[in-house]
């Protein structure tokens, strides 16, 4: 990761010195290349809390249910093509418990001959 260093050029002389640092050779500040970028997504995220809020009430509550009522708390598996199929047969157990709880099973079986050709 790449940091610019900036040096205030009159330390020394400033008279907010004993407020601003403690150091003998005057403040430095290390700021990343790209801190700007995370400066717009924090204040974008600020902007947009509204969505936040909906996101996490819309998406946020898959992965709490697996969690909580399908007992995963961590993958089993590492590398990651076992992790994404590990997480992909948990939201088909997912989606597949959420359509029990929506019809029944014959509704099911129904559904599913009719939509095969």
């Amino acid at each position: 990761m790449k940091y610019r260093k900036y040096k205030c050029i009159d330390c020394n002389s400033c008279k907010y010195k004993k407020d601003c640092t403690t150091s003998s050779s005057g403040r430095t500040i290390q700021r990343w290349v790209h801190e700007d970028v995370l400066e717009t997504v924090y204040n974008e995220t600020l902007n947009n809390n509204e969505v936040y809020k909906q996101r996490r009430c819309i998406v946020e509550h898959p992965f709490g249910t697996i969690k909580r009522s399908l007992g995963y708390s961590f993958f089993h598996r590492r590398r990651q093509e076992n992790v994404d199929a590990e997480a992909a047969s948990m939201f088909i157990a997912y989606n597949f418990k959420r359509l029990l709880s929506m019809f029944s099973t014959e509704e099911l079986v129904t559904k599913f001959e009719g939509s095969v050709m």
